[in-house]
């Protein structure tokens, strides 16, 4: 995903960084995903969910228009 995105995330030394910067990239795509699907827009809601799912990462829409999130190895 860092890399579709030109972010430079493998080269640092500091994982705790890399965490932080992954947790708020996948965060703001949910974000995103959450506004396209308000707005009826599921065309661009799901082709964030498959990039995600390509990237492994998996996600569960729950109560509340919550979204929870996991990398699956």
């Amino acid at each position: 995903l860092s890399k579709i995105l030109g972010l430079n995330l493998i080269n640092n030394n500091d994982s705790s960084l890399k965490n932080s910067s992954l947790n708020k990239l996948i965060d703001d795509l949910l974000a995103w995903r959450k506004e396209y699907k308000t707005s009826k827009d599921f065309t661009n809601a799901d082709k964030i969910r498959d990039l995600l799912k390509e990237c492994k990462i998996e996600i569960k829409d729950v109560g509340n228009s919550e979204t929870k999130w996991q990398i699956k190895l």
